[in-house]
């Protein structure tokens, strides 16, 4: 679950950044870390940083520190993407 989500966050951030973000100075600027609360148990994630910190992910949102049932459907909805 954790490379899925790290892969996921990065592929966000990867179509985050495109041409015109770039071109306005913006670019990956480090990785920030998160605990996050599962089924299965306790996970810590690497989350990717933009500098103008106008990233905001659609699979685990900021700030949220549970993966729920309705973050498990969007989850579900990228895995053919990665498998």
């Amino acid at each position: 679950m954790k490379e899925f989500l790290e892969a996921a966050l990065d592929g966000e951030m990867a179509a985050h950044l495109d041409e015109a973000e770039r071109r306005q100075g913006n670019k990956r600027n480090g990785r920030g870390s998160k605990r996050v609360k599962t089924m299965a148990g306790e996970i810590e994630i690497e989350t990717p940083q933009d500098r103008h910190s106008s990233f905001t992910p659609e699979i685990l949102r900021k700030r949220e520190t549970i993966l729920g049932d309705c973050n498990l459907n969007s989850v579900q909805k990228h895995l053919p993407l990665y498998y």
